[in-house]
């Protein structure tokens, strides 16, 4: 057995340090720059501060947890979805640490977040794969955007904002094991519908050619601001180094 000992350079039992408060700053595992945070390492459907709440859409088929994931169907109508709209957050942001499947050999579209619906005129946005291409496509910017490299099965993150008062939108999805990304910044948007569907995660009601696999979540968060991409970025750095501490490698 082997004992080991520290010695401290403390003169009596009273000694006491004293420590600059400008130089302490508080730490937190999630981030107190959001509107709402959702850790599914703790199992729950509320936000971190207990003030908002993700409802599944389909009581017959709600989400799970395992192991601290949030596990959910991308199938339409299965969405859980939060309380949020864009017309009560007109700039917003939104980003999810999320595990997604192997779309080898599909062309469907694997709904990941977002608040699309499809209607006689389409609303809102949402990140997804096409195939096993990143696909972001929104309601008022001409044109969707692919990544030009496959996803593979595993970890990765999706952010998007917009502000629909300047027409601006930027979108960073990113997985580390393929390559595949899309970073981009569009202010060329058109007139923006709002959407009646909250920001979520899943389906909310797209139908067409959509694909009914599973996904994980390690987190959801949103925000009451735009964020340019480079803001974005920030905010995937930041994930990554709490994900670590999870187990999980985005």
């Amino acid at each position: 057995m082997v004992s080991t000992f520290f010695r401290f350079p403390v003169s009596s039992k009273s000694a006491s340090i004293k420590l600059d408060s400008s130089k302490i700053s508080e730490f937190y595992p999630w981030d107190t720059d959001a509107l709402a945070f959702w850790d599914f390492s703790n199992e729950s459907f509320r936000s971190v501060d207990a003030t908002q709440l993700l409802t599944a859409k389909n009581p017959a088929s709600p989400p799970t947890f395992n192991s601290g994931k949030l596990v959910f169907s991308t199938a339409a109508g299965n969405s859980i979805a939060s309380k949020l709209t864009d017309a009560m957050l007109p700039a917003h942001s939104y980003t999810a640490v999320v595990y997604i499947p192997d779309m080898s050999g599909s062309t469907q579209l694997l709904m990941i977040a977002g608040n699309y619906q499809r209607l006689a005129t389409p609303t809102g946005e949402q990140m997804m794969c096409s195939g096993r291409k990143f696909l972001v496509s929104t309601s008022s910017f001409t044109g969707n955007y692919t990544s030009a490299t496959d996803t593979v099965e595993g970890w990765c993150f999706v952010s998007i904002a917009v502000d629909i008062a300047n027409k601006k939108m930027s979108c960073y999805m990113t997985q580390i094991s393929s390559g595949a990304e899309i970073a981009v910044e569009d202010n060329g948007g058109s007139v923006y519908p709002h959407s009646a569907a909250p920001f979520g995660l899943g389906n909310d009601n797209y139908t067409s050619n959509t694909a009914s696999k599973t996904i994980q979540a390690s987190e959801f968060v949103i925000y009451d601001k735009y964020m340019t991409l480079a803001e974005l970025k920030n905010k995937y750095t930041a994930a990554k180094n709490r994900q670590k501490n999870l187990g999980v490698n985005i």
